[in-house]
């Protein structure tokens, strides 16, 4: 607590968010207006946020300068007092120190998001802060190779088309949750070939019932790449 404190400049007030930012188990994180370290991202996932996921922290400001805030279920910011990042400079030994109550493997790419992947933009985003540069600029893998997701209409009713390109062949799983947490559904479990490739959720769970107006996730992985976005069922 003491090094929280001190150093990271947060104070940790509960071991797990999820029960005061109204249940949300992938919030959207978005940049704040006093923000010294991000300049190629304004917006991402943090997904997570319960035991069947992961579990990531509520910390307040001390001495550190909050520089992304969690978004409400309708996307507003300044509804809870809890940082998403935060950045701290410790003039006495020249140290900066960039924070997220998250580990970086659960950043994903909020939907508009284009080019690199929101992952990649933070983590360009704090080596830069830190100066370090590298020796070039960091660049999109060619098209042939390129990971893709999207979902279409949103909102939806009856049915969502869910969207992927996969650089190549292995297992694939599409999943859909709801805000808790829990699984909804399978959509995928099977080995693909490298390719466009479509699944079909018809709003009902894994036993056939139609379920509830709201918003969802779908979480698609595939070997090393993984992405997770919501949409809306309305009926």
């Amino acid at each position: 607590m003491t090094f929280l404190h001190y150093w990271i400049g947060v104070d940790l007030q509960i071991p797990s968010i999820l029960d005061f930012i109204d249940n949300q188990t992938a919030p959207t994180v978005r940049i704040t207006s006093n923000n010294p370290v991000f300049s190629h991202v304004e917006e991402w996932i943090a997904f997570g946020g319960c035991p069947s996921i992961n579990t990531f922290d509520g910390v307040t400001t001390t001495m550190a300068t909050q520089v992304a805030e969690f978004l409400n279920p309708h996307g507003l910011g300044g509804a809870y007092p809890y940082s998403a990042a935060t950045y701290n400079y410790l003039a006495d030994f020249n140290d900066q120190i960039v924070y997220l109550p998250y580990d970086l493997m659960f950043v994903q790419t909020a939907p508009g998001n284009t080019g690199l992947p929101a992952r990649a933009k933070v983590l360009g985003d704090v080596l830069v802060t830190f100066n370090h540069i590298g020796g070039s600029p960091a660049t999109p893998v060619p098209e042939a190779g390129v990971f893709a997701v999207k979902h279409y209409p949103n909102p939806f009713n009856p049915l969502a088309t869910i969207e992927f390109t996969l650089p190549q062949r292995g297992q694939v799983t599409v999943k859909i949750y709801n805000v808790r947490g829990e699984r909804v559904r399978v959509l995928v479990d099977e080995h693909r070939m490298a390719g466009r490739h479509e699944a079909v959720w018809d709003g009902r769970n894994s036993r056939g019932e139609s379920v509830a107006s709201g918003v969802y996730l779908y979480r698609i992985v595939a070997g090393e790449f993984v992405e997770t976005r919501k949409m809306t069922l309305l009926k």
